[in-house]
């Protein structure tokens, strides 16, 4: 395997760090009634609860009564939803607020009085914008909605691999003649290029890049291709030469999760004075891989991690 990236250098210069684009740390919430779940619990409770429990989800709340650490509420016709909190969120509400809840949805066993919990990472006022589909949360509580409208699908491996982008991007997505000019590598061919410094006009290099890398194409040998950690270190590797801790034991700045039955491998490399955080998802025959390139902050890891959560493999 062979890749040379280039990279406009400029200042910022990045030393190894957590990966900031870990989903499970960072969760895209799904908008989603809990009415209705509720409802298909009732009618079918089991293939409700793999759908749904463990999920990261937004939902409007009617509150009925409160508790120090808990608040307990409705939506339509689920008769309580139990959201779980701190005492310093419970004391902002009153029974009768209308309350928009962000969190991790737990499904109880029992089959004949389904139980609903929202253990909250945020709980507000207000609504849901209409046609939301998606919310992301940054660490400081502000919020973003997505919606499938005001996004585009996007495709690899003859539409194999989809996942949404902002629209706003297509306007900074590099054409066919630009990556042949800046990635000098076959293994690029199949790939969507996003110059995201360009969104804020700014000078400073932050891009974007999705690849599909097909293990029948780049991998010689079949013993080889269930080495993930051995390919995905050659990838690195060739992508960002000048990182010596590559494949070595100081190499240890990764988080390995597995995410709607998909495995995902997150990596923070460098590559002259930027960051670049790799996110492998592992896909049949092959790798789907997204880079993030930044000399400074993530400005747009929000959109990140709505990527990362559209993607499907079918």
């Amino acid at each position: 395997m062979s890749l040379v990236l280039w990279v406009c250098s400029f200042g910022g210069i990045f030393g190894h760090n957590d990966p900031e684009l870990n989903i499970e740390e960072h969760p895209v919430y799904k908008v989603c009634d809990l009415s209705l779940v509720y409802d298909s619990l009732l009618a079918d409770h089991d293939t409700t609860a793999s759908q749904y429990n463990g999920s990261h989800i937004v939902s409007e709340i009617v509150i009925d009564r409160l508790e120090p650490r808990a608040i307990y509420g409705h939506s339509g016709d689920c008769p309580e939803i139990r959201i779980s909190t701190d005492k310093n969120t419970t004391q902002k509400f009153s029974r009768g607020n209308s309350i928009v809840v962000y969190g991790k949805l737990d499904i109880g066993k029992n089959k004949e009085l389904p139980t609903l919990t929202v253990t909250a990472d945020h709980v507000d006022t207000g609504t849901i914008d209409t046609g939301s589909e998606y919310y992301t949360l940054t660490d400081n509580g502000d919020l973003k909605a997505y919606s499938g409208s005001k996004t585009v699908l996007c495709g690899l491996n003859d539409n194999h691999i989809q996942y949404r982008v902002p629209a706003s991007w297509q306007s900074v997505r590099c054409t066919d003649e630009g990556k042949k000019e800046l990635f000098h590598s076959e293994i690029l061919r199949d790939s969507d290029c996003y110059f995201l410094n360009e969104l804020a006009g700014s000078e400073k290099p932050e891009f974007f890049v999705i690849f599909y890398f097909d293990f029948n194409d780049f991998v010689k040998y079949d013993n080889e291709k269930n080495n993930l950690t051995s390919i995905e270190t050659a990838i690195i590797r060739n992508i960002c030469p000048s990182d010596k801790n590559v494949g070595t034991k100081k190499f240890l700045f990764n988080d390995k999760i597995t995410y709607k039955n998909r495995k995902i491998t997150y990596y923070v490399s460098t590559y002259d004075n930027c960051k670049v955080e790799f996110i492998f998802n592992e896909v049949d025959d092959g790798l789907c891989v997204m880079m993030y390139v930044c000399s400074s902050e993530y400005t747009y890891k929000q959109d990140a991690l709505y990527v990362q959560e559209t993607l499907s493999v079918g």
